[in-house]
């Protein structure tokens, strides 16, 4: 890297030790850059351009060049070896500014990345975001080629409709997470919540990795090691509760018996603040939501 021009600081890791160290933050790389608080976040747009190595140093240079034309800055990670370094801009989703950055960062680094002969998608699939640039990637009879397979295998469009093939426009925020209709209601809490930026913001905290999931030798998470059901999951929970306090379940989700379910089978280990690579707290979350439920309906 440093004799092809990387103008940053380049470290040999020869202990076995140190290496592992490197490797684990490799595969911890993405969630702890989604770790962020507030509403920027890394946006994946753009995060699967590879261009050939000799471009790599030219090409990151201009990458950041064109965060800062928009006012903002980048995360990376990734393989940087074969000239694939995942980044993304960090913008704000939840407004119409933050999606139009997003647009014309894609656009422009699109560009940058033809001019280099290089692929829009090293390694990832197009899927939502970058499949209406295909045409400009691999030219219109090679997209025609991709709808006649679509229509011979998918005649009534079933499959991953929108993907590949009569893609919608990337920055059509009925497909995102934080829709035009996305509300942050005022809600009184009992604990400060200020960190967060408030305790909807909190719980947006989960990006969905699903390390709750996994069955290994860590403790995340004891509920859904038993019931094997995602709403007795810090994912489903923090989702549920999202959901609840935007507006999205309805008025009164919040205080609701089924939310009451949800949060139930939480035992309060903390294991999540340990062990979720965002840090969702869903213990401390537990307990604000119990202080709503029994604000509203005595205690049980």
């Amino acid at each position: 890297m440093e004799s092809m021009g990387f103008r940053d600081a380049v470290v040999e890791v020869v202990a076995p030790s140190l290496q592992k160290e490197v490797w684990d933050v490799r595969k911890s790389g993405l969630n702890i850059m989604m770790s962020m608080k507030g509403d920027e976040k890394p946006v994946s747009c753009i995060e699967d351009c590879a261009v050939e190595l000799k471009d790599l140093a030219e090409y990151t240079s201009r990458l950041n060049d064109l965060f800062e034309k928009y006012g903002t800055t980048g995360t990376w990670y990734a393989h940087a070896s074969v000239g694939c370094l995942h980044v993304r801009p960090v913008l704000n989703m939840k407004n119409e500014q933050g999606a139009a950055a997003m647009r014309r960062i894609t656009e422009e680094a699109f560009e940058i990345v033809r001019e280099y002969g290089g692929s829009h998608s090293g390694e990832h699939g197009d899927g939502l975001v970058r499949s209406e640039f295909l045409e400009s990637m691999y030219g219109s009879k090679m997209v025609d080629a991709f709808a006649d397979v679509k229509n011979l295998f998918d005649p009534h469009n079933l499959l991953n409709p929108g993907k590949i093939v009569r893609p919608e426009r990337m920055d059509d925020r009925r497909l995102f997470r934080y829709s035009n209709e996305y509300r942050h209601p005022e809600v009184t809490t009992y604990l400060d919540w200020s960190p967060w930026g408030g305790f909807q913001r909190a719980a947006e905290m989960c990006n969905n990795n699903g390390a709750c999931r996994k069955f290994s030798t860590e403790v995340m998470c004891p509920s859904y090691r038993v019931t094997h059901d995602e709403k007795h999951l810090t994912r489903g929970r923090a989702n549920a509760l999202r959901l609840a306090l935007s507006g999205q379940l309805g008025p009164e989700a919040l205080t609701s018996e089924n939310m009451y379910e949800t949060m139930r089978l939480c035992v309060g280990c903390k294991a999540c603040a340990r062990e979720c690579p965002t840090g969702v707290d869903m213990t401390r979350m537990k307990s604000e939501f119990l202080h709503q439920y029994h604000q509203k309906h005595g205690v049980r």
